[in-house]
């Protein structure tokens, strides 16, 4: 899965528009959505209300 940037956030390079690979998808204590994504050679953790799903050509929901 990829996701889209809604909004610019504060890490460099994470600007509203950029996509970004998913690793992986949970919630957090708050059941929240939050997706860890690959970020230039790192995982972090991208909140969910700052993303939006997208799926690629052949990649299932």
């Amino acid at each position: 899965m990829t996701i889209c940037l809604k909004r610019d956030l504060t890490l460099p390079l994470a600007k509203k528009g950029c996509t970004f690979g998913v690793e992986l998808k949970t919630t957090d204590g708050e059941g929240k959505k939050v997706y860890f994504v690959h970020y230039y050679g790192n995982t972090i953790a991208f909140p969910g209300d700052a993303c939006e799903e997208v799926f690629m050509k052949g990649e299932q929901k």
